[in-house]
């Protein structure tokens, strides 16, 4: 996994690590892809 920007999910609950290489980003410590734009604005995820 790169180093990259963390965003968190509020209504989910778990912090993501954005890829900045990709358009997806990985939920923590499993390897389900959630795209970034969708948890940006279906959850108003913020930078940590």
């Amino acid at each position: 996994m790169t180093s990259g920007e963390y965003i968190f999910n509020r209504r989910r609950r778990h912090h993501l690590l954005v890829d900045p290489a990709q358009e997806y980003v990985y939920k923590n410590h499993e390897m389900l892809l959630v795209s970034i734009a969708e948890a940006r604005e279906d959850d108003r995820a913020f930078s940590c």
